[in-house]
């Protein structure tokens, strides 16, 4: 949760706790200060105690890490989990029963550990919400175009067989969850090709950001891979996470498959009509974020 706090947490449900009052007071004087760059004489220890004596259970305020499938959830969650040695959860099995979340899994043991990495639940960001107030909120953002290659990696589809068909991936053997995601099948829209799926999928996760920013905290995925021991330690600082372990050992492990066009150039992986394609639909994404562009530019204009 960043600093500026509470007036994002549904304050009108919570109105009636002088608690919480208490802490939206503290909140709203932090806020001010960081808006007229006065040094805030706060410590975010300090105020996540508070915190957490209002609601009274330490499973009652967590770490939630979002963003869409193969961002870099995992090694990010991981890394940060070691380095804090919080106890954590990596992805919820069964978390949907015809594409709603099951009952009562936000309440269920997936979600006594402090650090939660899961994907989907990104999709239900107002569900967390509600449940889960003060939670730290993480979002992982990766550019479109490697964050599709990513997925297509995953389920052994190369991008330069794009576009292919919704129906092709229907009758495809790949493994339900990742259908699933190839589909979009929690987009109520469904689009012809794989590629429309995949880049609308990015572009309603980023939203889920983008909407609540004063909410999350952001890491690029690109800004982690140039540093990942500064990214992990400067995401534990501004969430009060001290450092417990030495993860420099851990910190190229592969926490997930590795793709084979990991390394190749995104121009030699796309034909330039899907780099078109992708960056046409999620250019104000893109643009908000200050992602790289590589398609023709009297596309993106």
């Amino acid at each position: 949760m960043t600093s500026q706090g509470l007036k994002v947490y549904k304050i009108n449900e919570l109105k009636n706790s002088n608690s919480i009052k208490e802490l939206v007071e503290i909140d709203s004087e932090i806020s001010s200060k960081n808006r007229t760059n006065v040094k805030v004489n706060f410590n975010i220890n300090q105020r996540n105690k508070i915190a957490e004596k209002i609601f009274n259970k330490r499973n009652e305020f967590k770490i939630i890490v979002l963003g869409n499938q193969k961002s870099g959830t995992s090694a990010i969650a991981h890394l940060l989990a070691e380095y804090g040695q919080l106890n954590k959860t990596i992805d919820i099995p069964n978390l949907l029963n015809n594409n709603k979340l099951k009952d009562g899994i936000l309440e269920s043991k997936y979600f006594s550990n402090t650090l939660i990495k899961e994907p989907t639940l990104t999709f239900f960001y107002e569900d967390l919400l509600k449940k889960y107030p003060i939670a730290n909120y993480i979002f992982i953002v990766r550019h479109p175009l490697d964050n599709i290659r990513s997925i297509l990696d995953r389920v052994n589809i190369a991008p330069d067989k794009l576009p292919l068909s919704t129906e092709y991936v229907k009758n495809s053997n790949i493994k339900d969850a990742w259908k699933d995601i190839c589909l979009d099948s929690l987009n109520i829209n469904e689009y012809n090709t794989l590629t429309e799926n995949l880049v609308h999928r990015w572009r309603r996760a980023v939203k889920t950001y983008l909407e609540n920013k004063q909410n999350f905290y952001l890491v690029k995925y690109e800004d982690f891979n140039n540093d990942k021991i500064k990214t992990i330690k400067n995401l534990g600082s501004k969430i009060g996470i001290s450092e417990k372990a030495d993860i420099s050992n851990i910190i190229n492990l592969q926490f997930q498959p590795k793709g084979s066009n990991r390394e190749k150039n995104i121009n030699e992986l796309f034909s330039k009509q899907i780099i078109n394609k992708v960056e046409s639909i999620c250019k104000e994404e893109m643009f908000n974020l200050e992602y790289e562009f590589y398609g023709e530019k009297n596309n993106i204009d």
